[in-house]
Parts: structure tokens; C-alpha cells; sequence
């Protein structure tokens, strides 16, 4: 089983790695050709309503992509998971209607908020149909993961990415600003038609699940969706308030360089991290139960995502500077320290987030919302901290402090209340690779080649040693 697991999870992180890569691309192709033809009026506005999105999205959705994935990889035979299916649709049409309801009723104090008026109560209006287009494309989304059919969903990503930015950059062009809200929407329905022609058909049930059941039956991925949202909302808090805290106290120069190099550290670990979301997390729903494959499922997923993350962190160590003015400009090579201690908290960042995915795996709603508010608690206090003492490096400080705390708040919940284990091979390692990485980032104070040929190195050994695992 060895061998074969690591392979399989080689091959889900090539896929979703590379599809993830292509959305980038993407994004920062529509984005740039939004910032030429339309100018900063433009990407103000596109900022204003993709915000206004996500955050009804977010909220009215109840994070049921995640929760009920878990149903869905459970379902042990084709009837449970046509079963399983048709109430999961049925709760996607339901918080569709619920969103853009909501969407239109609030469109009077999000105008007014967001625009200081009333004028754009109409255009709100309208983007209650990607609120509710976006719930049913999740409904879909869910399935195609559930079931693990990793292509699949893989493809829907990319074509959707693709198609929204193909029909999206002409409209920036022939109509300027007025195509800002088109657009906006036929990106939504071109995102959902890639996902529509990828997405699993099964039997209607038999018999066909009353509304009653379907309540019933959708509670307990509703139940665990709501602390899921509630933990999102607690993260996203903390970074609201400190944010705050951080323009009030220093300058928005400062928020600036602070956003950007959080921009850095969440696309280039998406690379790698949204295989554990999208294929691990069903995959391990369906072992949960058996502590021991748990184990193995656990310790597979730390030991490829540390051994394929190490290169990366020291090739990208070894080219900070050039990266960082790459992507944005000279301006911001301020952020170089803080990036490279950063990255030293990815390492951290992979091995918990593979155990913390036990939680949601076991649907401990409860307890993962006590994980994400402790977490988010460690989060405010230690950047509040490390800023106040250490400037800009202080953020890559406590990045690093916040992913150690976080590994201890998981590993209280994966040891001890669980009782689940992981092998001495992967504790091995971990030990190893953070040593590698932290002599990565001591390196860069004193020679950008030694951390050149370092990265040579550890790129030939890591390969040659998933040749050999895998």
C-alpha cells in the first residue's frame, strides 16, 4: 500500500498543482489586462463587488463545500451515493435561493457601504445571480470531489479559469467600465458550465427523498458547514482587526507590503496545498474509521507534500529578491526578510494542516472551531508582537511562531483525544526537513549561491528519494 499511496498522491498533486498554476495565470492575466483598459476606477470597483461575492458566498453557502464532501466520500454503495447526491443538490438549490435572497435584501447597505450611496443598489441586485449560479456549481463541485475523480475536477478549474478570463478581457475592452457587472457575470456562468460538463449523474433515488429527509438528512453537513464558517469568520476577524490596528499604528504603506507578501506565501503554497484540500480530505473521510490506514494515509500525505515542498522553499530562497520584484516591484523588496522566515512556516503549515484534517474527516465541528478561534488568538497577539518589537521581519517571526502553536493546538487533538499516531519515518523527516529549510533561510544572510547550490542538492535528493518511495 506503500508505494501505491505515494504514487497517488504524487499524481494529485501534479494535477491540482498544475491546474492551480494555470488559474494563476490566469487571474494575472484578467487582472492585468483589467488594470490597462479599464485603470484603477475599474479594479476598484471589480474589488468592491468580487469582495461583496466572496463574502456572501462564503456566508450563505455555509462552507458546505467542505462539510458535505465528507457525506459523499462516506457513501459505501451506488444507492447511498445517489442518495447522498440528490439531497446534496437539493441543499445547493436551497442556499442558492437563500444567498441571492439575501444578496437583494442587503443590496441597500452594501451599496451604502461600500459606495457611500445608493447608486449601485441595482448592480448588487444583479449579482444575486452568480450567488446563487455559484451555489449550484458548488453543489456539483462536491460530488466530482467526493467521488475523488481528481481529473475531472481538475479540468473544471482550468477550463473555467480559461474560459472566464477569455470572455471577460474582450468585454474590457469593447465596453470599458460597463462591463465591469457583465462580465462579472458571464464569468460566473462560464466557470459553472465548465464545472456542469464535468459534473457525475447518478439515478434519481429511489424512493425519492421527502422534504422532510431532506432537511434531516442535509443537517449534519449543514451542522458541521456553520462551525466551519464560524472558524473562517474568526480568521478572517483576526486578519480584519489587525489590519486595522497595523494602518492606525504604522501607515498603509505598510498594509501594503503586508498584503503582498501574504499574497506571496498563499499562491505559491496553493500549489502544493490544494491537493490536500481537494483530493486528501475525501480520501481520508473513507479511512477515518480505521485508525491505523488514518495513520497511513496521514503520515503518506506530511512525507511527499514536505519532500516536494523543500525545493521549492530553497529555489525560492535562493531567489527572493528577484521574485518578490518580479511579481510586484522594487518597491517592495522591504518584505525580503519577512518572506524568508515565512517560508520556514510553511514547513509547519504542511504538517498540520495534513493532521488537522483528521478533524473535519471525523465531522468534530466543535472541535475544529475551537482549533481555528485558539489559532486565530495566536495569529493577532503574535503579529501584533512581533511587528511592535521587530518591524517587517517580525511578520515572518510570527508567521513561524503561529504554524508552531498551531501544530501544538492539532496535535492535543490528534494524539490525545483521538488516540491516532503517526511513524517514526515521518517524524524523521519532518525534524530533517525543517532543519533543511531553517539552514536555507540562515544561509541567506550570508551567501545567495550557497542557498543556489543547496537547493541543487536537496531538488537531486528529494527526487531520487521519491523515485525510491514511490
Amino acid at each position: 500500500m506503500g508505494k501505491a499511496l505515494n504514487r497517488h498522491i504524487l499524481k494529485a498533486l501534479g494535477i491540482f498543482g498544475g491546474s492551480q498554476a494555470i488559474s494563476i495565470v490566469c487571474s494575472f492575466v484578467r487582472n492585468k489586462f483589467a488594470a490597462l483598459l479599464l485603470g484603477t476606477q475599474g479594479v476598484g470597483l471589480l474589488a468592491i463587488f468580487n469582495n461583496a461575492i466572496d463574502l456572501l458566498t462564503n456566508t450563505t453557502q455555509l462552507s458546505i463545500r467542505q462539510s458535505a464532501v465528507r457525506d459523499v466520500a462516506k457513501a459505501e454503495s451506488k444507492e447511498a451515493l445517489g442518495r447522498i447526491a440528490f439531497i446534496v443538490m437539493r441543499w445547493a438549490w436551497i442556499l442558492g435561493v437563500i444567498g441571492a435572497f439575501i444578496t437583494i435584501a442587503a443590496s441597500p447597505w452594501i451599496s451604502q457601504y461600500s459606495f457611500g450611496s445608493d447608486e449601485y443598489v441595482p448592480h448588487i441586485c444583479i449579482l444575486s445571480a452568480v450567488i446563487f449560479i455559484a451555489a449550484i456549481q458548488t453543489g456539483w463541485q462536491i460530488i466530482i470531489q467526493g467521488v475523488n475523480d481528481m481529473a475531472a475536477l481538475a479540468k473544471s478549474q482550468v477550463w473555467g479559469s480559461v474560459i472566464g478570463a477569455v470572455v471577460s478581457i474582450p468585454m474590457y475592452y469593447f465596453w470599458g467600465l460597463a462591463s465591469i457587472l457583465p462580465s462579472l457575470l458571464t464569468y460566473s456562468v462560464a466557470t459553472a458550465i465548465a464545472t456542469a460538463c464535468y459534473r457525475k449523474r447518478f439515478p434519481k433515488p429511489s424512493p425519492t427523498p421527502s422534504q422532510t429527509e431532506i432537511l434531516r438528512e442535509g443537517i449534519s453537513f449543514i451542522k458541521l458547514g456553520f462551525y466551519m464558517t464560524a472558524s473562517a469568520f474568526a480568521t478572517l476577524f483576526a486578519t480584519y482587526i489587525y489590519i486595522g490596528w497595523l494602518s492606525s499604528t504604522a501607515s498603509v504603506s505598510e498594509v501594503g507590503l503586508f498584503n503582498a507578501g501574504n499574497t506571496i506565501i498563499n499562491r505559491y503554497a496553493t500549489l502544493v496545498f490544494a491537493a490536500i484540500g481537494y483530493e486528501y480530505y475525501p480520501r481520508l473521510s473513507r479511512v477515518i474509521d480505521n485508525t491505523t490506514e488514518v495513520r497511513d494515509h496521514v503520515c503518506s500525505e506530511i512525507n511527499i507534500t514536505l519532500l516536494v515542498i523543500l525545493p521549492m522553499i530553497c529555489i525560492y530562497l535562493a531567489f527572493n529578491d528577484f521574485f518578490i520584484t518580479l511579481l510586484y516591484s522594487s518597491d517592495f523588496t522591504p518584505i525580503v526578510p519577512f518572506m524568508k522566515w515565512a517560508m520556514l512556516g510553511i514547513v509547519l503549515k504542511a504538517i498540520s494542516w495534513c493532521m488537522a484534517f483528521t478533524i473535519l474527516a471525523r465531522g468534530e465541528g466543535r472541535d475544529y472551531i475551537f482549533t481555528e478561534v485558539a489559532s486565530s488568538i495566536v495569529y493577532l497577539v503574535s503579529h501584533v508582537y512581533f511587528y511592535k518589537y521587530f518591524g517587517i521581519i517580525g511578520w515572518g517571526y510570527a508567521f513561524l511562531t503561529w504554524y508552531a502553536a498551531y501544530i501544538a493546538i492539532i496535535a492535543y487533538f490528534y494524539f490525545f483525544k483521538y488516540h491516532f499516531t503517526i511513524t517514526k519515518t515521518t517524524i524523521y523527516l519532518s525534524l530533517a526537513v525543517t532543519a533543511i529549510a531553517l539552514l536555507a533561510t540562515l544561509l541567506t544572510s550570508i551567501s545567495q549561491i550557497a542557498v543556489l547550490a543547496l537547493a541543487v542538492v536537496v531538488s537531486i535528493a528529494t527526487l531520487l528519494y521519491i523515485k525510491k518511495i514511490a
